[in-house]
């Protein structure tokens, strides 16, 4: 029948309205006629001046497919009111399309579940009607949401029945689009090399159309294969490409998209800076696009980048903020990932209990062989009750087809004698009785099914949390003990053997040893024994600090006066390597802090000795104050052999063993970075290192400033 529109009420002047419209759909679908920013401007122009008709309906849903990978929240706004507007027009295309938009609008929210309910109804529109371009569409999307899901069976079933619709249609740009999303099926699954098969297909589709937003697509596809690879150069090649034609696009979504992967590539080459810089345009980017899924993990790239700095408080914010916004969208990976970082950087703070709640939600996400058989069961309760409100889907669309059949009958009946529609209407409440008994018994077994379901899911959370404590409890503990005994075995017993076998001589060939012999012997027994004090000294501070048995006296310091005072104790030390000590406050000696006198003392020794142990001989060392508007500090920098990226994180860790040495045989515990970055912390202040292998290195601390 004709669409029961609200064209009888329009004028003629509406009807023109309405084909220059249509003219104006069918030119502009052709791109590259028009560039997509000018598309939008012109739609949201024109909308205003259509009438409620399907006129709109088509502008709407026009308007909302152009904002795809712009504006996910703009598309989905419009997608929404042409949605209202085909149901009040009745209008099934019109409502097909409008759903098509929601689910792809939601999708790039990261709102799999509503996405993956509008489009399989959209698919079932587009079928029932026959219109293959919008069938496809919605099959496309439909294999996006599986794909982020990690159904990748179900994924592939879609694309590749999409891809065969496209090519019957002729739709080159569809298929370039499919091609390139079957690419990613392969890599996730990792197939690198049936991927780039599928990405370099795209590409070639994408130039030949003149596509770029697909070309960006799939230039970044393959430099993700490239990456997943291990080919760096070749990765970050393809993406700066991608970069530049996403940006002369003006794709807010997919410049994100490129940004963070780019930052990624940089970090594994070891650019933390650069990929840092990436990181926090993509973010920016991603947050003006509405693009939760590009903003979680650009979160997580400058968490990444900051732990690998040294800068822990900022690595901590930020991963915490990746895994908040992965778990508002349900993204696995970066939940996963960001908990994973959260409990090393705790760790490294010293915060054992957030650690080990970060580290928990880590192994919930990554180890499901520990919990299969819970799984299982949970699964198979699930398909039970699922099944069970399928039933009881079916027995109440039976009872209205049954009521339905009935009223038809009741009222032909009625046209022959009132006494037959009598009795329809007794057999058609006795009927309507009975589904409604039914339906009250299936809703109290359903009840009942879904409350055992929850006991038994929470009983299983349980146990496994029990069993993850106590696993992580244990490995702690024994890791803890294997550091200790390696200490007293390593540091305290070869000092000790020295000792003993010092005094042995001195007793047994007393009368044969000169005095000075004598007296150098001694002397070398007090620094052996001064050594192992140090030893014994430090296990004590990092227990007392970490039991809380240290009490700190915070008061009015200058960090210059310390600092220069520990420069002047340490350069008779520095003289025996020949290494001159530079000391240069500039306008900061006067600047003060609040802490503790003798551990802030305690602090800068530690770091002017560090750098005097690990640089080489004829070498230079500086120690700087800078004064800034709220905070004071101090660098210390060597000319030593640097540290690399593997030991940056586990600088400041308690038992450390980096692969730099000190360069004259030096003593060194592991254990005095341990204890500074814990006294600094107890000062509210902070602490970090920045170096290249090869080129030295610097430790700064920062302490709030005292005014006044």
């Amino acid at each position: 029948m004709a669409h029961r529109h609200s064209n009888r009420f329009i004028s003629a002047f509406g009807h023109r309205c309405s084909l220059m419209f249509c003219f104006f759909v069918i030119a502009t679908s052709g791109l590259p006629l028009l560039s997509q920013p000018r598309i939008v401007d012109s739609l949201k122009a024109l909308i205003p001046s259509l009438p409620p008709d399907t006129s709109r309906v088509i502008a709407l849903n026009r308007l909302a497919f152009e904002l795809r990978g712009v504006s996910p929240l703009e598309r989905e706004r419009y997608g929404e009111q042409a949605l209202v507007l085909a149901r009040t027009l009745d209008y099934p295309k019109g409502v097909a399309q409008a759903l098509t938009n929601l689910g792809g609008a939601l999708w790039e929210q990261g709102h799999y579940a509503q996405a993956l309910g509008y489009q399989e109804r959209a698919v079932a529109l587009h079928s029932a009607l026959q219109d293959k371009p919008n069938l496809a569409l919605a099959l496309n999307s439909l294999g996006l949401i599986y794909s982020d899901q990690g159904n990748y069976s179900l994924a592939l079933e879609h694309f590749l029945h999409a891809l065969k619709l496209r090519e019957e249609i002729k739709d080159k740009r569809g298929q370039q689009i499919t091609i390139s999303n079957i690419g990613t099926v392969y890599q996730q699954q990792g197939d690198i090399t049936a991927a780039q098969e599928y990405y370099f297909k795209a590409l070639k589709i994408a130039e030949e159309i003149n596509d770029k937003r697909g070309t960006s697509i799939a230039l970044a596809n393959i430099g993700g294969a490239y990456f997943q690879q291990g080919a760096y150069d070749n990765a970050l090649d393809y993406d700066t490409r991608a970069l530049r034609v996403s940006e002369s696009v003006g794709s807010n979504s997919s410049t994100s998209y490129v940004l963070n992967k780019i930052g990624l590539v940089l970090a594994k080459m070891g650019k933390v800076r650069e990929a840092l810089t990436y990181q926090e345009r993509a973010y920016k980017t991603a947050l003006s696009a509405g693009n939760s899924k590009v903003l979680a993990h650009a979160l997580h790239g400058m968490a990444s980048a900051y732990q690998s700095l040294g800068r822990n408080s900022e690595a901590l914010v930020y991963a915490q903020q990746a895994l908040d916004t992965a778990k508002n969208i349900g993204l696995a990976a970066i939940i996963k990932d960001a908990s994973e970082l959260l409990a090393s950087v705790h760790a490294a703070q010293g915060r054992y209990k957030e650690a080990f709640e970060a580290y928990q939600q880590f192994k919930q996400m990554s180890d499901s062989a520990q919990n299969l058989e819970s799984r299982k069961r949970i699964a198979n309760l699930e398909t039970n009750y699922k099944l069970r409100q399928q039933e009881i889907e079916n027995e109440r669309l039976q009872a209205q087809f049954t009521a339905q059949r009935a009223e038809t009958q009741q009222q032909r009946v009625l046209t022959f004698a009132v006494l037959a529609g009598l009795i329809l209407v007794v057999v058609l409440a006795i009927v309507l009785a009975q589904a409604n008994n039914n339906k009250k018994r299936d809703n109290t077994e359903l009840h009942r099914q879904q409350s055992l379901l929850e006991e038994q899911a929470q009983e299983i959370e349980i146990t496994n949390t029990q069993l993850q404590e106590q696993n992580i409890a244990l490995q702690e503990l024994n890791r803890e003990k294997n550091e200790f005994l390696g200490i007293a075995a390593h540091d305290l017993k070869n000092p000790l053997a020295s000792i003993v076998l010092t005094a042995q001589l001195l007793h047994r060939k007393d009368a044969q040893i000169t005095s000075e012999a004598r007296l150098s012997r001694l002397v070398n027994i007090e620094q052996v024994a001064a050594r192992m004090q140090e030893i014994i000294a430090n296990l004590l501070d990092v227990n007392a600090i970490e039991s809380g048995g240290i009490t700190l006296t915070l008061s009015k310091q200058t960090l210059s006066d310390v600092a220069k005072s520990v420069t002047e104790e340490y350069r008779d030390v520095a003289a025996k390597k020949r290494i001159a000590l530079h000391f240069n406050d500039a306008e900061a000696s006067d600047a003060c802090i609040q802490a503790d006198g003798g551990r802030l003392r305690e602090v800068l020794e530690n770091l002017v000795s560090n750098a005097v142990k690990y640089s080489f001989f004829d070498a230079n060392v500086y120690v700087t104050i800078e004064a800034r508007i709220d905070a004071v500090r101090c660098t210390v920098t060597d000319e030593g052999p640097g540290i690399s990226n593997d030991d940056k994180r586990k600088l400041f860790g308690k038992f450390a063993r980096l692969s730099a040495q000190p360069t004259a045989g030096e003593h060194s515990t592991g254990l005095g970075l341990s204890i500074v970055k814990k006294l600094v912390e107890m000062m509210h202040g902070t602490i970090w290192c920045e170096s290249e292998l090869g080129k030295g290195a610097a430790f700064t601390v920062e302490f709030p400033r005292e005014r006044g």
